[in-house]
């Protein structure tokens, strides 16, 4: 039965630690998840930055293309050329014809944006180009009034078209794609897959890439000047690195399972073996075995364990043999507490009372001192219940002065008390009472013929009632109040001793307790004290 409960509490504490190490697992693997992702997103808007900041470079460029492809349109050896139509000889018109392919042939080394550049001539109708010689050719776009950037023949032509006053200009540059796309790249990436599409027309660089949305992050930027739009395909490997956390979350998983097993072994050796070992040394204190004592087993930590458990138990054992003792000393002291109230003296003074009383024939106190004799006896020979209530314990003190009420007379006084609601069910040692109201009339009463007093008063308190017996005394001097205080630090064998009263109190609570002093009706008091809490109520 133990190994079986041994092996569900492993259980339970491998489940309990796998579920709560994997729930926080989770809890990682979810927030780095998100931030991941957060990272991704700044990691795609930076690339949109730079690929805005691209487009608007290339719009500088093709700003300032337009900016040169104009002068060209108004230079000197053009505005000759076509000013002196018929009036230059053969030789000129060649010579002026050479002049300005030269300066566009100058023009297309210098930008290396430049694969062609080409002029108008409409008095010839020819095109000056810096690529070929001198033809009638038709451009491979339409023309118009304005710059136009538009594709033909799979190149990209920035056009020009002037009206200055009679005079009709038009020019164009062939722009280089390349050159064009590495200016988009430089600003971007080298691994940036990156297009340019003019009018809708994408420009035939490259082969095109089959479902681009399914590997790569798609990135679209119009330019605000030209119909040019830029379309760059970021491989989704260069900036998702949640494959790396999936993956870090796997082998968490499987170290989590290892370092379970590691854990469990490590925790039966240093844990649950001590444990046990500790469980069986406490079976065998249940057969009373006090003689050996615990070995230690397992860390430090259970050292410690082990040497305050024995300790513990020193104390226990020492505990229960106070205890014993305690209980044969009470079983010892009730015996000679009815041995010594159980005297013929006291009961042969009862029964000379009764029989006067028969001789009187008052009926009525014969009656009622017999009923408290018999209640007398009854209580103070009751064994097994060492704890009584307050409320009991005053009424038999009350029936005790019924008795030396009718015995006495009225040679003594008696007011006695009302005991409060509050206090009533508080439990207290039994024959507390009495003895002490027994000492005024064995001391006090038993040497007065009249003018005897006895008041007996209660005071609740917040936590505690204080019980007052005061007597009008009897050669009361200092002496005998001293050695009275005596007999409080005294121990002997007669239950109803002060010392054994006060003691009996005192093992209820460390502040109960009897002091004794002078009465204000001339005698002795004692003040009994109980606190609430030194009692269980019953």
């Amino acid at each position: 039965m133990r190994k079986e409960k041994q092996i569900k509490l492993i259980y339970r504490l491998v489940i309990s630690y796998l579920s709560k190490h994997l729930l926080l697992i989770m809890a990682i693997l979810f927030l780095a998840n998100r931030g991941l992702g957060m990272i991704e997103q700044q990691f795609l808007e930076k690339y949109r930055q730079n690929v805005e900041e691209s487009v608007d470079v290339l719009n500088q460029e093709i700003l300032q293309l337009k900016n040169i492809l104009r002068l060209t349109l108004y230079g000197e050896q053009v505005q000759i050329l076509r000013g002196r139509k018929g009036q230059l000889s053969d030789y000129e018109e060649i010579n002026y014809k050479l002049n300005i392919k030269n300066e566009l042939t100058v023009l297309a080394s210098q930008y290396h944006f430049i694969q062609d550049i080409a002029v108008y001539i409409p008095e010839y109708g020819m095109w000056i180009d810096s690529g070929t010689w001198f033809a009638n050719q038709n451009p491979p776009i339409n023309n118009g009034l304005g710059d136009h950037l538009q594709i033909g023949d799979g190149n990209i032509y920035l056009t020009l078209g002037i009206v200055d006053g009679n005079k009709y200009m038009e020019g164009y540059i062939r722009l280089d794609n390349k050159a064009l796309l590495g200016l988009i790249k430089r600003s971007v990436d080298e691994h940036v897959i990156t297009e340019i599409w003019i009018q809708g027309q994408r420009i035939p660089i490259r082969e095109e890439v089959l479902n681009p949305e399914e590997h790569y992050h798609k990135i679209v930027i119009d330019s605000e000047l030209y119909p040019i739009q830029v379309q760059s395909y970021i491989p989704v490997n260069m900036i998702s690195f949640r494959k790396y956390l999936y993956l870090l979350g796997g082998i968490s998983v499987v170290f989590l399972m290892i370092t379970a097993v590691v854990f469990s072994a490590q925790l039966n050796k240093e844990i649950h073996e001590p444990l046990n070992n500790m469980v069986r040394f406490m079976e065998g204190m249940k057969e009373w075995n006090y003689k050996d004592y615990l070995k230690h087993q397992g860390n430090e930590e259970f050292q410690y364990v082990t040497l305050e458990f024995n300790q513990m138990k020193a104390h226990l054992e020492s505990y229960i043999e106070q205890r014993y003792e305690q209980e044969i000393a009470m079983k010892q002291m009730e015996l000679d507490h009815l041995q010594e109230q159980i005297k013929p003296h006291f009961l042969y003074n009862c029964f000379a009372n009764i029989s006067n009383l028969c001789k009187t024939c008052d009926i009525d106190k014969v009656e009622r001192l017999s009923l408290a004799l018999s209640r007398y006896y009854s209580y103070i020979t009751r064994t097994g219940h060492n704890m009584v209530t307050l409320q009991s314990e005053y009424d038999h003190m009350k029936n005790y002065l019924t008795v030396q009420k009718i015995r006495f007379g009225q040679r003594v006084d008696i007011q006695i008390g009302e005991l409060p609601e509050g206090v009533r069910q508080i439990a207290v040692p039994r024959l507390i009472l009495q003895p002490v109201v027994e000492n005024s009339y064995k001391y006090v009463f038993e040497h007065v013929a009249e003018n005897g007093r006895l008041h007996i008063g209660v005071k609740e308190e917040e936590n505690r009632v204080i019980i007052v017996v005061e007597d009008s005394g009897y050669q009361t001097d200092e002496s005998v109040i001293y050695r009275a205080q005596e007999a409080l630090y005294k121990s002997d064998s007669n239950i109803t001793g002060l010392g054994n009263l006060q003691k009996r109190l005192q093992f209820l609570h460390s502040d109960n307790g009897i002091k004794i002093g002078r009465s204000s009706l001339g005698g002795m008091e004692y003040q009994m004290t109980i606190y609430k809490n030194g009692g269980v109520y019953v």
